[in-house]
């Protein structure tokens, strides 16, 4: 039985800060949005920075069909890669995050950094 690529990979749960120094390897980060550009064109990439408390970071999402806005809390699972001498995050999954604990989480651990 054969499986994809993308569910053998392990995808390491990081902050943003630890995220840009992980150049091609996978992460999972969660953050809120804070800019966002829907695409004209569906063959274009959904674009959007994330901000997790430790750093903000592009990310870069195609064949998405998710309907975001600024200050939707998101899980995106990808690869930090370098795009016009730009560090970004490619993402291969994402998904709106609408469970509390995970923002509540997400906030304690913000405070021990």
């Amino acid at each position: 039985m054969a499986t994809s690529k993308q569910h053998t990979m392990h995808h390491k749960p990081v902050f943003i800060k630890d995220a840009l120094l992980t150049l091609s390897v996978p992460v999972s980060i969660l953050g809120t949005i804070v800019d966002l550009a829907v695409p004209s064109v569906s063959s274009r990439p959904l674009r959007l920075v994330l901000d997790d408390g430790t750093g903000q970071l592009p990310v870069v999402h195609f064949r998405s069909s998710l309907e975001l806005n600024v200050g939707d809390d998101v899980f995106v699972r990808g690869t930090v890669q370098e795009f016009r001498d730009e560090l970004q995050l490619k993402a291969g999954e994402m998904r709106r995050v609408e469970d509390p604990n995970m923002k509540i989480g997400r906030a304690s651990c913000r405070e021990r950094v």
